[in-house]
């Protein structure tokens, strides 16, 4: 189904009471992701060159909400950060060993490629109450090659990836509300 399909059976009034739920916005767009190997000072240098508006990082200790990492500690597990248009996504592999992983968005409405946005609850002892991930979807462009395939799994939308968006803040949760 392509996107424009997608959107206006979304858009028909009374669409969410005939499917059961209402149906996420979908926008297209091609996701960007480069992925690399570093040590700690390399992937601490990379979180301060994006300038990160949010993020977190999880130390053997602590989860901490952040924007840079504390050059005095050397034990960051994972953590994620993003600004407006890029975020980094590291990961512990091995000893002082990160797998780093930068992804960004590149306009592009005829993309083999959609995202939606998707609010997230923490857990409560944070400052934020809701973080912002991207779940990205990669069209299934040929038909899958098991003869058990249900006709509605070919040419689908598959998950591809999922990208830190940032926090979705109290002030704006207010307003949402009120």
């Amino acid at each position: 189904m392509s996107v424009t399909v997608y959107n206006s059976l979304r858009n028909q009034p009374g669409s969410a009471k005939r499917l059961g739920s209402q149906l996420p916005e979908l926008t297209a767009a091609r996701l960007i992701v480069e992925s690399q190997l570093v040590n700690a000072q390399q992937l601490q240098e990379s979180v301060q060159s994006i300038e990160a508006n949010a993020g977190w990082a999880m130390w053997r200790d602590a989860l901490v909400l952040c924007t840079t990492l504390d050059s005095a500690r050397q034990d960051v597990i994972e953590g994620q950060w993003c600004n407006e248009q890029v975020s980094l996504s590291a990961r512990l592999v091995a000893p002082q060993q990160y797998r780093l992983v930068r992804m960004h968005r590149e306009t592009d409405a005829g993309a083999d490629q959609v995202y939606r946005d998707q609010r997230v609850l923490l857990r409560d002892g944070l400052d934020e109450q809701h973080a912002i991930y991207r779940l990205w979807y990669q069209k299934q462009n040929t038909p899958l090659l098991s003869e058990t395939a249900e006709p509605t799994e070919q040419w689908a939308w598959r998950p591809v990836a999922q990208q830190f968006m940032g926090w979705h803040t109290s002030q704006a949760l207010q307003k949402e509300i009120s």
